[in-house]
C-alpha cells in the first residue's frame, strides 16, 4: 500500500492495523481534533502519538511507509524492533492477553527454508531451555506463524557491554571486575550443563537496570558432552564466532571447542572492559585470527598504568594461547576475582541506558525509560522530519505535560526536556573505587518530552525490509480477533458492569430516579429480606476456614501437598516449585506435608518489577518443620535451595535433609534485601549448610539467619560460609554443629555483618577468616554473646593480618568452652581486632594474641547435649557464667 500523504490517511491506517486501544486512540483523537492547531502533515501526527504513548517508533515508521498489515507475532503484539541476533531479527513484543514483554527472536521466512539455518536457529531454543540461571537470558517458548519461526526469550531492561564502553569509555577495574564475575558465574553454570557458548564478546553480555549481569544469544552454542549433536558437525563452517574476541582453538576448529575457549573470549572482553579496545583493534578479520594464534595484545597496563597489576595478570592467564595455561573452569575465574568484588557497585547510571518510546514501556515501569540490548538496530526515528506545535489545552489534556523548546521546536526522541529534573544512580567514580551502594537506587523517571521526530516515509534498513516483507501472510484479522475476544470477555459480564456503575456512582438522568422509585417501594420487603440475608452470611463466614482475598493484588496463601488436598484446591499444587511458580508478591505458600521429595531448585527475582516480592514460604504447621529430601537432579546441583536477588522473602520452618548427596543446604547470592530465613536446619552436607556468596541486604533490612541450624555426622567445610565480599547481613540464635573445618568460614570481606548469640560446637575453629584479601579490604565483623565449645585449634583464627584502617572486628561478651586457644593469627598481633569482656573455661588458653578473657568455670556448662535445645551450651540462669556467651532469646 502506498505511504499516507494526508494525517487522515494515516490515522486511519492506525486504526486498521490494530497496534493501539481503539477506545484509548479515539478518546485522544476527539481532544486532538478539538486543538485549532491540529497537525495535517502524518509524520506530525505519528511524533505525537509516539510521544503521548499511543504508538511505538517502529509501528509508526510502519505505517508512515504504509505497511499496516502485520505487527502480530503468533500470540505476541510487535512493539518495537529492538536489534538482531546471531539468527534473526529480535522485536520487543507484548503477549496479547497476559500483557507481559518478551523478547522475540524471529527466523526469516528465507532462512527458514534453509537447513542449517533452520537446525542452528532451534539448536539455539534448546540451549537457552537447558539452563534456567539469573545470569543467563532465559527462553520461554518456540512456535511457528505460518513459515515464520521464532523464539520467546526473557527482556532484559538494560544495556549491553559493547554499547556500554561507547557511551562512557574503559570502565573502573573494580566496576569491570563485577562484570566479569557475573558473567563468570553464568558461565559455569552453562558449564556444569554441559554447554559451550561459542561466542562470548561484549555485544552478548548484558546489565540490565539492577546491575544483574545476564548473557545473551546462544546461537552458537553447542553441547560439548552430546554425542549426538551432528548439527555442529555437519553445517557448522569451520570458523564459528567473532573474530576480536576468538579463541585460537576455535579459529582452527569451532566444534571440538571446551569451556576454556569461552575463557578466552570472557578475557578478551575483560580486556575491551578495561581499555575501551578489543585486543587487536585494526587489521582484517584474517589477520585477526591469526594474530589470536601468533601475537600477544598490547598488555592492559600499557594502555591504562594505573590498572591493578593482578588484574592485569587476570587477563593475561584468560588469554592464553594454549588452553591448558588458561583458567581451567569458570569457577577458577570466580576465584581470582574474589578480591576485586568484595565491595558491591552501585547499578548503571541511567545516563548510560538506551531508551525506548513510551508505548513500549511495559506496566509498572513507572516510567522508566526501556532500554536497546539485543544487538544492533538499525534507527531510522532520530531524524528531524518536522518541527512539534505548542500544545493546546486541548492536547494537554489528552497527555502528560509538555516540556517544549522556547521556539516551539520538540526534543527529539529520548532526550530529556533541558532542564528537567531527573533522578538517575549514582555513578561510579572514575579512581576506580566505587561507591558502597548495595540496594538499587531509584530508577530514573522519565522526564516528559515532546513531540519526536520522525523520518518522512523512506525505506528502512534493507536487512529488515526483507524479513518485514517476508511475513506474506497477513495475520493482522487473528490478531484483532484476538484482542476483541479479550474485550468482550470483560464487558460481556453483566453483573460486573453493573458493580462498576456502582462503586463510580454514574447513574444520571431518568435511570437514576426511577431506581430511587424502586427501593422505596421495596423498603419494607427488602428490609425482612436482610434479616434472612444476614443469617446466611453468618453462616457462611464462620463455616469457611481459609477466606480468600476480597481484591486482587492482595496477598494470596498457595498450598504444597503431595495428595493436592489443601483448603482451596484452586490454590494447591503437588510441588514447592510449581507453588512458587505461581506466587506472587507478598503471598504465602504452606507446606502441608510433613515430607517432601522433590528436586533442589533456584528462588530467583532478577527482573526490575520484582514479581516474588514478599513472598513467604512457611511449614503448614507451625509447631513442626517439614523435611525436604532433595531428589533428582542432584548430580549438578550446588545447593538444595538457592536464592538470589530476592526483595522481602522469607523462608520458615524447614529440616533440609541433604544425606551428604549435595554441596550446600541454602546459597543465597546477589542483592538480597529483606531476606529472612528462619527456623530451617540443614543436615549432612558435603560443603556447608549456609553458603553466602557475594550477598548484600541493605542497611535498614539486612539479610537475616534466626534460629537456623546445620548438623554434620561426617567432616563437612562449615555450618555457614561466606565467599567473596557479603555485606549487611545478621545471623543470630543459630546452632552450627560439626565435625568441620569451622563452624563459620570468612572467605572475602565482610561489611556490616554481626554474628551474635550463636552457638558453635565441634569444629577445627569457631570462626576462620582465610581466604584471599586485598590488604585495604574493607571489613567490619561483630561476633558478639556467643558459644564456642569443642574447637580443635582457635574459636577465631585469622589468615590475614588485618592491619588496615578500615578493617574491623569486633570479639565481645563471647564464652569458650574445650578451645585449645581463643586467637590466632600469623603475626604478633591482630591491629584490627577489638575485643572486651569475653571468658574462657580452665581448659581454654588465650593464644598468641592476648584479650585478657576471663577465667569464668563455676558453674561450668552442662555437659552438651545436642537434643535438649534448652541447656545446649547455655550456662545456668542466673549463675556468673550466664553474663557471657548464648542470652536467652
Amino acid at each position: 500500500m502506498p505511504a499516507p500523504e494526508t494525517a487522515e490517511e494515516f490515522l486511519d491506517l492506525v486504526k486498521k492495523s490494530g497496534v493501539a486501544d481503539d477506545t484509548k486512540l479515539t478518546a485522544y483523537l476527539s481532544r486532538m481534533r478539538g486543538a485549532a492547531d491540529f497537525p495535517t502533515d502524518p509524520t506530525k501526527v505519528a511524533g505525537f502519538l509516539i510521544r503521548d504513548g499511543i504508538i511505538t517508533h517502529f509501528q509508526a515508521e510502519q505505517i508512515l511507509a504504509g505497511k499496516w498489515k502485520r505487527f502480530s507475532i503468533g500470540k505476541y503484539k510487535v512493539l518495537e524492533r529492538i536489534g538482531s541476533g546471531g539468527m534473526g531479527q529480535v522485536f520487543l513484543c507484548e503477549h496479547k492477553l497476559m500483557r507481559r514483554r518478551v523478547a522475540v527472536k524471529v527466523l526469516p521466512a528465507a532462512k527458514g527454508a534453509d537447513d542449517a539455518a533452520r537446525e542452528r536457529f532451534y539448536r539455539e531454543a534448546r540451549a537457552i531451555a537447558a539452563v534456567d540461571h539469573p545470569n543467563l537470558v532465559r527462553a520461554y517458548d518456540i512456535d511457528q506463524d505460518d513459515n515464520i519461526h521464532f523464539l520467546v526469550m526473557e527482556y532484559v531492561d538494560g544495556a549491553s557491554l559493547q554499547d556500554l564502553i561507547k557511551k562512557s569509555g574503559p570502565l573502573p577495574p573494580t566496576r569491570a571486575a563485577h562484570y566479569i564475575y557475573g558473567s563468570a558465574i553464568g558461565l559455569q553454570h552453562a558449564h556444569e550443563m554441559g554447554l559451550v557458548h561459542r561466542d562470548i564478546k561484549p555485544g552478548n553480555i548484558l546489565i540490565d537496570r539492577s546491575g544483574v549481569v545476564k548473557i545473551l544469544d546462544l546461537g552458537l552454542a553447542r553441547f560439548f558432552r552430546d554425542e549426538d549433536d551432528q548439527i555442529t558437525r555437519k553445517y557448522d563452517e569451520n570458523i564459528l564466532g567473532t573474530a576480536d574476541y576468538l579463541a585460537p582453538e576455535q579459529a582452527i576448529e569451532s566444534h571440538t571447542v571446551d569451556i576454556r575457549a569461552d575463557l578466552y573470549s570472557l578475557g578478551g572482553t575483560f580486556y575491551f572492559l578495561l581499555t575501551g579496545q578489543p585486543p587487536f583493534p585494526d587489521g582484517t578479520v584474517a589477520q585477526k585470527l591469526l594474530w589470536h594464534q601468533t601475537r600477544e595484545p598490547v598488555s592492559v597496563r600499557s594502555l591504562r598504568p594505573e590498572i591493578p597489576q593482578e588484574i592485569s595478570d587476570i587477563v593475561t592467564k584468560l588469554m592464553a594461547k594454549e588452553a591448558d595455561n588458561r583458567f581451567q573452569t569458570p569457577a577458577d575465574v570466580l576465584a581470582a576475582l574474589v578480591p576485586w568484588v568484595q565491595v558491591p557497585i552501585p547499578p548503571p547510571d541511567e545516563r548510560e541506558m538506551p531508551r525506548l518510546s513510551p508505548a513500549a514501556m511495559g506496566p509498572g515501569t513507572g516510567g522508566t525509560i526501556t532500554s536497546k540490548v539485543y544487538g544492533p538496530a538499525p534507527s531510522t526515528m532520530t531524524g528531524s522530519a518536522f518541527t512539534a506545535i505548542p500544545r493546546s489545552d486541548a492536547t494537554r489534556a489528552a497527555g502528560g505535560p509538555l516540556t517544549a523548546r522556547a521556539d516551539g521546536g520538540a526534543t527529539v526522541a529520548g532526550t530529556p526536556a533541558s532542564g528537567a529534573a531527573t533522578r538517575v544512580a549514582t555513578a561510579v567514580p572514575a579512581t576506580g573505587q566505587p561507591t558502597i551502594v548495595v540496594t538499587p537506587a531509584p530508577m530514573a523517571q522519565a522526564t516528559p518530552v515532546a513531540a519526536t521526530p520522525v523520518a518522512a516515509a523512506q525505506p528502512t534498513a534493507p536487512a529488515v525490509d526483507a524479513f518485514w516483507e517476508g511475513l506474506a501472510s497477513d495475520t493482522q484479522t487473528n490478531a484483532q480477533i484476538d484482542t476483541d475476544r479479550s474485550r468482550v470477555g470483560d464487558s460481556g459480564k453483566k453483573s460486573g458492569a453493573r458493580r462498576n456503575d456502582r462503586q463510580t456512582g454514574k447513574a444520571t438522568g431518568d435511570k437514576s430516579k426511577k431506581k430511587l422509585l424502586l427501593f422505596a417501594a421495596i423498603g419494607v420487603a427488602a428490609a425482612f429480606v436482610a434479616l434472612s440475608v444476614v443469617g446466611v452470611a453468618v453462616w457462611f463466614v464462620f463455616s469457611k476456614t481459609t477466606p480468600k482475598p476480597s481484591g486482587p493484588g492482595e496477598p494470596r496463601t498457595w498450598y504444597v501437598s503431595a495428595k493436592a488436598s489443601g483448603p482451596d484446591a484452586d490454590r494447591t499444587l503437588n510441588t514447592l516449585r510449581g507453588a512458587l511458580d505461581q506466587a506472587g508478591p507478598n503471598d504465602t505458600v504452606l507446606i502441608l506435608d510433613d515430607r517432601i521429595e522433590e528436586p533442589p531448585f533456584r528462588l530467583a527475582d532478577a527482573g526490575s518489577d520484582k514479581k516474588k516480592r514478599g513472598i513467604k514460604i512457611e511449614a503448614g504447621n507451625a509447631a513442626k518443620s517439614v523435611v525436604w529430601a532433595p531428589k533428582g537432579g542432584t548430580s549438578r546441583a550446588v545447593a538444595a535451595l538457592e536464592i538470589t536477588y530476592v526483595d522481602g522473602v522469607r523462608v520458615s520452618g524447614l529440616v533440609l535433609d541433604l544425606n551428604g548427596t549435595i554441596d550446600h543446604g541454602v546459597v543465597i547470592r546477589a542483592s538480597c534485601p529483606g531476606l529472612v530465613i528462619e527456623n530451617v536446619t540443614v543436615k549432612n552436607p558435603r560443603g556447608a549448610g549456609f553458603q553466602l556468596q557475594n550477598a548484600a541486604g541493605a542497611a535498614e533490612r539486612p539479610i537475616q539467619l534466626t534460629r537456623c541450624r546445620v548438623v554434620a555426622d561426617q567432616k563437612t567445610e562449615a555450618g555457614l560460609s561466606l565467599t567473596a565480599g557479603n555485606q549487611y547481613v545478621a545471623v543470630k540464635n543459630c546452632r552450627f554443629e560439626g565435625p568441620g573445618q569451622a563452624g563459620i568460614k570468612v572467605d572475602g570481606s565482610v561489611r556490616d555483618f554481626e554474628l551474635r548469640n550463636n552457638r558453635v560446637f565441634n569444629f577445627d575453629n569457631g570462626v576462620w577468616l582465610t581466604g584471599r584479601l586485598a590488604a585495604d579490604a574493607p571489613y567490619d565483623l561483630v561476633i558478639a554473646n556467643n558459644t564456642f565449645h569443642t574447637i580443635a585449634n582457635a574459636g577465631l583464627s585469622s589468615d590475614h593480618p588485618l592491619a588496615s584502617p578500615k578493617q574491623q572486628v569486633t570479639l565481645i561478651r563471647n564464652y569458650f568452652a574445650g578451645t585449645k586457644e581463643i586467637v590466632t593469627t600469623p603475626g604478633p598481633n591482630l591491629p584490627s581486632l577489638k575485643a572486651s569482656d569475653n571468658a574462657r573455661d580452665k581448659e581454654t588458653k588465650e593464644g598468641k594474641v592476648n584479650i585478657n578473657a576471663a577465667e569464668v568455670a563455676d558453674p561450668p556448662l552442662p555437659p552438651p547435649n545436642p537434643a535438649d535445645d534448652a541447656t545446649f551450651l547455655r550456662a545456668p540462669a542466673g549463675s556468673k557464667l550466664a553474663a557471657y556467651g548464648v542470652q536467652p532469646e
